[in-house]
This record gives structure tokens, sequence and C-alpha cells, in this order.
């Protein structure tokens, strides 16, 4: 039983409510970046329980265009021996076929190919890397003759579970 002077006011519990929604927010967080913007190439993002999205400015034609970006996805600070990034292909809408992105399981070039995406690629669909980190690299042509180039792709932390024992 709440006592007069223990009792909630209507403003506390707003503040209460108001605190818990940007709690969840902040925990659900999806950032997004893109391959074709300047603030975001040649930079490292790490991530824990939020999503990173990639994606490119549809139909986007820039003065001085990048010809190429990367970004690495760095999920290492998670101590979990089973963690993995998922990656979801959510669309895919290349028209310029100079227009290539590369994702590589490690997060330079020489690293393992995962899939390379461009004019021929529409397919959507998950892809997993062996570690805790994933490269984005953008590749394309000073002038575009087709403009409409447009993908997003999610990344999120994954986790591998090991076989039970009893299976076998």
């Amino acid at each position: 039983m709440w006592t007069k002077a223990m009792r909630p006011t209507r403003w506390g519990i707003h503040v209460l409510l108001l605190m818990t929604v940007s709690l969840i927010s902040l925990v659900n967080a999806e950032t997004t970046v893109f391959l074709d913007s300047i603030d975001d190439c040649n930079k490292r993002h790490t991530i824990y329980n939020s999503s990173i999205v990639i994606r490119a400015h549809k139909s986007k034609v820039l003065p001085n265009p990048l010809i190429t970006c990367n970004v690495i996805i760095d999920g290492t600070d998670n101590t979990d021996s089973n963690v993995v990034l998922e990656i979801t292909q959510t669309s895919v809408s290349i028209t310029d076929c100079g227009f290539v992105l590369d994702i590589y399981d490690g997060e330079d070039t020489s690293s393992s190919p995962l899939k390379s995406v461009s004019c021929w690629s529409r397919s959507t669909g998950v892809l997993y890397t062996r570690g805790k980190i994933v490269m984005f690299y953008l590749h394309r042509p000073m002038d575009l003759f087709q403009p409409t180039n447009d993908f997003s792709m999610k990344v999120n932390v994954g986790r591998i579970e090991e076989p039970d024992d009893d299976m076998f």
C-alpha cells in the first residue's frame, strides 16, 4: 500500500515512462551508413545490440563523387565466441554495371569475399560472417551513366548455436 508521501504523482509517472521509452530506443537504435557519403566512408563502426544499415543515396548525383569507399563493421568487443555478423540484404537495385559493392569476411580486400553486388544482382537474402568483422567496399566509375543505384543491407550481431551432444 502506498502512503501519501510515497504515492507517485502524475508528473513522476510521465517522467518514468519517458525515461523507459528513451532506454528502449537506445537499445534498439539503428544507425544508417551511406557508402556514397564522404562523412561515412573509410570508417569503422562497432556493433553491439543495435543494427547498422548500409545504403547508397538512390539517384543522388554528387559533384565530386567518391570513387571508392569502405566501411568496416566490427563486433569483436562482444566476448561471446559464438558471435558472428548477420547481413540481411533487404533491397538491391543497381543499374550502372560499373557500380560494384564487394562484401568481405574480414577487415580488408584480402579477406574472403562473401558477395559481390552490381547490376546483375537482384537477390535479397542473408549472409553470415565466420568471424566478428565485415567490410563493405564500394567502387564506382567517376561518371555514372545510370545514376539510379540503390541497395540496403542490415547488419546485426548473430549467434551460432553449438550442436547438442545428444544429437549425435
